[in-house]
């Protein structure tokens, strides 16, 4: 337990005496059937659910499928405790094998409900304590046993829930809002496949060596408008604006990746990550920019035929990712980046069809920030009603 008071009427009392025992079985002795496999890499910690299962036969089990569960049972991930994989396990997964790899906690209903079990886990506190607790500098873990003996705070039964539904009402927008994000992020890949393909005038389409495009369409490659180069000259001087204290934020094929004084932007430039997990990636960076020297980037004036976020965006569409060169490190080269060959529209168009990629992109963008927002809203209350700073009226 963290130092402080406890509000009155609540108590503490030690995960294991709060729970009933769970069962375990061996998949393996029933070879010829089939069951849901739970592992960790099944939970999701951003959104503290499970996410997937694996079908096995018996006979083809892992030799951690041992924990069976049951629906409102809580798994506690005892691998990397601090990643937070925690679950409460729905109706429809009742039954499910489980990995050895979770703590699997049944809590006993009289004295508590299973969503205010599952909050504690998430709590800073508990964090904190698992990771003060964890074993093993390349595998660290803690035990079912450090994990049961833990002390949480116990309000009455009937707060306890008032605060479960409070959460669970919040953390219920926030899934809503991630999946408003998805479908406008599915919505955009659509539109930008019917752009690239269709184009706004309705035109005829002809037949090309990268598929059918409008017949006013050209096929030419990025080098033909653009050339890309790494690093850039070092300003003389810093902006006005800027200090050593100060200094401009770095992009790289991830967009802002820190802050330094290295390499600067004196225009609104592609940028395409070079190497690393971010290579292929595109985005425009604004001007007085600083660039990392692991980005490709447009390093002059692009030729006049074409629109900066067209570019970007059909090169986005493009997934450059998937021309890396493997290696020590995933590259993507100038050579490779320049030889890609894309559809060209007017100029006209390319405008068209940048501004309506750039409302479905600040769609996004807005739908995102919402979701952080109530990431936020939910995090704060989460730890106001679970320490007890804020009170619940209990039905």
């Amino acid at each position: 337990m963290a130092n402080g008071e406890l509000p009155q009427g609540w108590g503490v009392a030690p995960i294991g005496s709060l729970c009933t025992r769970t069962e375990t079985l061996n998949p393996a002795r029933q070879p010829r059937a089939t069951f849901e496999y739970i592992d960790v890499s099944a939970i999701s910690n951003e959104s503290w659910s499970i996410i997937g299962s694996t079908t096995y036969l018996g006979s083809q089990a892992p030799s951690r499928a041992r924990k069976l569960v049951r629906a409102g049972d809580v798994i506690f991930a005892t691998v990397r405790p601090t990643l937070k994989r925690v679950a409460v396990v729905p109706a429809d997964r009742d039954g499910q094998v489980a990995s050895t790899a979770f703590c699997v906690l049944r809590g006993v209903s009289e004295k508590l409900d299973h969503r205010f079990l599952y909050y504690s886990l998430l709590t800073e506190d508990f964090t904190a304590r698992m990771e003060n607790l964890q074993r093993g500098a390349s595998y660290p873990a803690v035990s079912d046993g450090d994990v049961m003996e833990q002390e949480i705070p116990l309000p009455p039964l009937p707060e306890q829930c008032a605060i479960a539904g409070v959460l669970s009402k919040l953390q219920g927008a926030v899934e809503a809002q991630d999946k408003i994000i998805s479908t406008l992020k599915e919505l955009k890949a659509a539109t930008l496949a019917k752009l690239f393909r269709e184009g706004l005038r309705g035109e005829p389409l002809k037949e090309t060596g990268i598929g059918e495009i409008p017949e006013s369409w050209e096929v030419v490659t990025v080098g033909d408008l653009v050339k890309l180069g790494s690093g850039a000259t070092r300003p003389s001087e810093m902006a006005p604006s800027q200090t050593k204290e100060k200094p401009f934020p770095v992009y790289g094929g991830n967009g802002v990746m820190g802050f330094s004084n290295k390499f600067m932007t004196t225009e609104d430039s592609l940028v395409i990550g070079r190497v690393g997990a971010y290579s292929g990636v595109v985005h425009i960076a604004p001007s007085q920019s600083w660039i990392t020297d692991n980005a490709l980037y447009n390093r002059a004036s692009l030729n006049s035929r074409t629109n900066l976020k067209f570019l970007s965006a059909i090169l986005s569409y493009k997934r450059l990712s998937e021309l890396q060169r493997q290696g020590a490190q995933p590259l993507v080269t100038q050579g490779v980046v320049h030889a890609v060959k894309i559809p060209l529209p007017s100029l006209e168009e390319q405008e068209d069809i940048a501004r309506i990629i750039t409302g479905l992109s600040d769609g996004i963008a807005t739908a995102s920030a919402a979701l952080q927002t109530r990431q936020h809203l939910l995090s704060s209350m989460l730890h106001l009603l679970m320490s007890g700073e804020v009170r619940l009226e209990s039905a």
